[in-house]
């Protein structure tokens, strides 16, 4: 009878043994299933990089509908994300045509911060050192502040400054074939000419550098800058 009892609480103890190693694999595999649930989740749908080299401009269809216009020396990097929608402009100047997605922000990242947005029209430009937003149609978020149709900000040195109004036509004026510029240094105003550029024009000294420039090119002409510095 002994030996009996014992067989069987044996038994009974294998068979819990049994039942915790099975209960152990099943919340094991649980967890790998909630984890591995979210890293798919958290990866994008998809990845793609737009860039525009001297001289020419790149239009672009992001997967939901955002359209992208990219003036010379820009480059995007765009993730498309099931939540939400990061882009980062890594250089250059950009117009931005956002598809509205309600469940979906859509984001632009800059080295000044990200500019956060559902649906709207608007410009960022990343040149000369500063970070520059300007809203065409709907709201943004940027540097703090809401900008809202015709508001336009810029950033430097990790301020920002006053929000100003203008006109959506003068936002992105080398869509329309201009490059202006108003009490620029030269230094600054070269790296935007020189986007539009196939020969890069190099400044003699850091004086004339400072220079300020107040003119308008036509981006097709790339001389007209040459034509007028010696006045």
């Amino acid at each position: 009878a002994a030996r009996g009892n014992e067989r069987s609480a044996a038994r009974g103890a294998g068979q819990r043994v049994a039942r915790a190693a099975k209960a152990s694999a099943i919340l094991g595999l649980a967890v790998a299933l909630f984890f591995g649930a979210r890293w798919h989740l958290a990866q994008p749908l998809s990845e793609d990089v737009f860039a525009a080299e001297r001289a020419t401009v790149v239009r672009a269809a992001l997967p939901d509908g955002t359209r992208m216009e990219l003036a010379p020396g820009t480059r995007v990097a765009a993730a498309m994300y099931r939540d939400r929608r990061v882009l980062r402009l890594e250089a250059g100047e950009a117009r931005f045509e956002v598809a509205p997605d309600a469940a979906r922000e859509l984001r632009v990242e800059t080295r000044a911060g990200p500019v956060r947005v559902i649906g709207t029209v608007f410009t960022v430009r990343d040149r000369a050192g500063e970070v520059l937003v300007a809203v065409e149609r709907g709201r943004v978020a940027f540097a703090g502040v809401e900008l809202r149709a015709g508001d336009q900000v810029r950033v430097a040195d990790g301020r920002a400054g006053t929000v100003r109004k203008v006109p959506p036509a003068r936002m992105a004026p080398w869509r329309s074939g201009w490059l202006v510029f108003e009490n620029v240094p030269l230094a600054a105003a070269l790296e935007e000419l020189n986007a539009w550029r196939t020969e890069p024009l190099v400044l003699g000294d850091a004086d004339a550098g400072r220079a300020r420039l107040t003119a308008s090119f036509r981006t097709d002409d790339p001389h007209a800058v040459l034509r007028m510095l010696p006045r």
